[in-house]
């Protein structure tokens, strides 16, 4: 098959900075906040959301599409399970 020059391929799997965000909003292994906001953050609107809610101290994790939703609902699942 020939591919575009100009195509651009997905990343596969979720970018580090998700990672941080998630580590940042759970906080320490032995508990869970009271709640954490997942924010699509792959268009302006969600990245303006998320920036608001930060600035008011609320837990916001952004998400850039499926894969990092799923990511990031995983890893809230399994610190729930742990506890």
């Amino acid at each position: 098959t020939h591919e575009s020059p100009h195509r651009v391929c997905p990343p596969q799997g979720p970018r580090r900075a998700l990672w941080d965000q998630l580590g940042g909003a759970l906080g320490p292994e032995t508990g869970l906040p009271e709640s954490i906001v997942l924010v699509n953050t792959g268009e302006w609107q969600g990245q303006w959301v998320s920036e608001l809610l930060q600035a008011q101290g609320v837990p916001v994790v952004g998400t850039v599409g499926a894969g990092e939703l799923q990511a990031a609902l995983g890893a809230i699942l399994t610190r729930i399970q742990r506890l």
